[in-house]
């Protein structure tokens, strides 16, 4: 999360910070199997699992996005405008 929202020199270029300083409400997602949540597993054997259940990893992906869009919504944090933005996964989850 740190290269989305914060770190200038990351290939994310901090992009939650920058969109922020614009006056954009920004959320800023870890997504399965990457950053933090590698433990997990690689992004191959979630969706092998899912599917297994009926399901994909990017379904678990995209319901993770929209839980996360229905708490920032519940809490007013809405100004007006959304920034949204990502690379690779995170640019098709936008």
């Amino acid at each position: 999360m740190d290269q989305v929202a914060f770190e200038k020199n990351s290939y994310q270029k901090g992009l939650g910070a920058s969109l922020a300083k614009q006056g954009f409400t920004v959320y800023v997602m870890e997504i399965r199997d990457m950053g933090k949540l590698s433990y997990l597993g690689d992004h191959m054997r979630i969706d092998a699992v899912a599917r297994m259940l009926g399901g994909s990893w990017y379904g678990k992906i995209t319901t993770d996005a929209l839980f996360l869009l229905e708490i920032v919504n519940s809490k007013n944090y809405f100004n007006g405008y959304i920034g949204v933005g990502g690379i690779s996964t995170g640019g098709a989850l936008s």
